[in-house]
């Protein structure tokens, strides 16, 4: 029976690849490969986790999405509910909406189309850094189901796929260092948490450059064996002074020069009242932690593992790299991070931009045990795709982004509400 069982496995293996093959091995540009895994990807994505129709048809229960729709009107707009008052300082994409008419239910057009371009980055970086096709479409769709690609598809009041690309564009291509000073104060005006992606991207152009063979001369001595170069120099400058001006931004904003100052005390108030706020719903909070990426944090927790077996002196013998001391600065920003989101409510969401973090851990996996991970790689997927794609209220309640079968169903049908009482609690929840 268990030979059985293995062969079966062995045979359903052998198609995957077989397909993998066909879709890509006969590709002339890199390109193509990566818009055909994209677009499987993100197929695959909006089908196991697509928007909550049923309430984004109805205007009072639109949640966020009805704010977007208004600054698309007007991205000055601050006749705003105290909670979204924030969203004064995240112009950005209300005000492409804006200049390019994108009215009513069109405002979900450039986040959307955001996740579906950073899956191709994202298979870009993989296929690249791996050369394995299978590897990297089968990563992809895990990925894809996580709330870092899944947000952007199934809660259409969110923005942060914009975010993501302009984070994500450096890290697939090469890019002028002046790249910088446009997209970290752009990703920042669309939401503030972008600044640990750009600490994350930083310390991944560090590495992808060093491991270059092929890249400009030094300059200057070794930092904490890292070798500092020009394009590190400038890069890092270019950021610093997008910084700068996303601080200036937030000044202007804050003056009211164009429109009067957003009113974000009830954001602010989150931090004095964090120790009031913690004790009583910590459970809900940890379980949004994990549910950003559920099984994929696996990749890091076995990367540390196989880290903590070997010193930094068999790392940099072996590959020219002290991957041990590296990663060991990721995890300590992830974790930083990771403490300091707490006092929001949207965890999940704000897990979501430890991106990089998870990236380097499969990256780095494949570069010490290529046949361990592609093993590993394929059950996380087959998790990711078993498990829906959720995250929970302050009590508990699991809230769910349904497959799109079950949404037509439920919005057309009332499926669900009137045959399947069980599952009310599912449906009563506005998308934020």
């Amino acid at each position: 029976m268990k030979f059985l069982f293995r062969k079966y496995q062995l045979n359903l293996i052998n198609k995957f690849e077989n397909f993998f093959l066909r879709i890509s091995d006969h590709e002339e540009y890199g390109w193509r490969v990566d818009v055909k895994f994209a677009l499987i990807a993100f197929l695959i994505s909006i089908f196991f986790a697509f928007p909550s129709l049923w309430l984004y048809f109805q205007p009072d229960r639109a949640g966020r999405l009805l704010y977007q729709m208004l600054l698309a009107e007007n991205p000055l707009n601050r006749d705003l509910p105290p909670i979204y008052q924030l969203l004064g300082y995240r112009f950005l994409v209300p005000s492409l909406n804006y200049f390019l008419g994108l009215r009513g239910f069109f405002v979900v057009v450039i986040p959307v189309l955001s996740s579906l371009v950073n899956l191709f980055l994202l298979s870009r970086i993989i296929r690249t850094r791996t050369n394995n096709n299978s590897f990297t479409l089968v990563n992809l769709i895990g990925l894809s189901l996580t709330w870092f690609i899944a947000e952007g598809t199934a809660f259409w009041g969110t923005t942060d796929s914009v975010s993501h690309l302009l984070i994500l564009i450096p890290a697939a291509y090469k890019v002028n260092p002046l790249y910088f000073i446009f997209a970290i104060p752009s990703s920042l005006f669309n939401d503030e948490r972008s600044i640990f992606a750009c600490a994350f991207l930083w310390l991944f152009l560090i590495r992808r450059d060093l491991m270059n063979n092929n890249y400009l001369k030094e300059n200057g001595s070794n930092l904490f064996n890292l070798k500092v170069t020009k394009n590190l120099i400038l890069t890092t400058c270019s950021m610093v002074i997008g910084f700068i001006l996303w601080i200036l931004g937030r000044y202007v904003i804050d003056s009211g020069i164009f429109a009067s100052a957003p009113n974000i005390s009830v954001v602010t108030n989150q931090i004095t009242n964090f120790w009031d706020f913690f004790p009583k719903y910590w459970p809900s909070q940890i379980l949004n932690l994990l549910s950003s990426f559920k099984w994929v944090y696996f990749f890091p927790l076995l990367l540390i593992i196989k880290l903590l077996k070997k010193s930094s002196n068999n790392f940099i013998k072996n590959y020219g790299f002290n991957y041990k001391f590296y990663f060991g600065i990721n995890f300590l920003i992830f974790l930083s991070y990771s403490f300091i989101v707490m006092i929001n409510g949207d965890v999940w969401r704000s897990m979501a931009y430890t991106y990089f973090f998870i990236l380097e851990s499969i990256l780095i996996l494949y570069t010490l045990n290529e046949d361990l991970i592609s093993v590993f790689n394929r059950w996380i997927t087959f998790l990711m795709l078993a498990t829906p794609v959720s995250f929970f209220g302050v009590n508990l309640s699991s809230q769910i982004s349904f497959p799109l079968p079950f949404v037509l169903l439920r919005t057309y049908f009332g499926f669900g509400e009137k045959y399947m009482m069980f599952l009310k609690k599912l449906f009563i929840f506005v998308p934020s």
